[in-house]
């Protein structure tokens, strides 16, 4: 009698830890896979393969945007259909535009699915998404490494029920 009052309270318990501490891994992980794809990337270092599943990528036809999203994807330990990717220039040398010059900032934002791994708060979970935005200099001159200037600006379309809004250089914490 006493095990049936309890139980429930105790399965809440035992799968919240479960459940939130799957979730915090993950969004370790969409982080920390977005802070060395992007410090890769500053550096005219793109990644390997740009052959993973991408959805609504614009533009299509960039080889090193394609590197940057497939890196990042093959990074973090979530489904590669359930990660999006957008990459854009900030201008931060004040020149007024923001492109692959030397002094401007690279900008990448990742979202990916959350999941319950046990179920008990999928309805909690599974409607949302890891975020990571990260803004880092651009370290080396056009003249100094030609691959950046082939970069340009792009990305995937956003989860469904979800919007790049936070992946803006005026936008708050993520």
């Amino acid at each position: 009698m006493e095990f049936a009052m309890v139980a429930p309270v105790l399965f809440l318990l035992l799968f919240g830890i479960i459940d939130f501490g799957v979730v915090y891994s993950r969004q370790l992980g969409v982080r920390t896979s977005t802070r060395e794809v992007t410090r890769k990337a500053v550096i005219g270092q793109f990644g390997g393969d740009p052959s993973c599943v991408m959805t609504g990528l614009t533009p299509s036809t960039n080889e090193p945007l394609k590197e940057i999203i497939c890196s990042i994807k093959s990074d973090i330990p979530i489904d590669a259909a359930d990660v999006r990717v957008q990459v854009m220039f900030v201008d931060s040398n004040g020149d007024g535009t923001a492109d692959h010059t030397h002094y401007d900032d690279l900008m990448v934002c990742t979202m990916a699915q959350m999941h319950s791994a046990t179920g008990f708060f999928g309805p909690v979970l599974n409607s949302n998404a890891h975020k990571a935005r990260l803004t880092m200099l651009l370290e080396k001159a056009p003249d100094i490494k030609p691959s950046i200037p082939t970069l340009v600006a792009g990305g995937e379309a956003p989860l469904t029920g979800q919007d790049w809004a936070f992946c803006s250089p005026s936008a708050g914490p993520v």
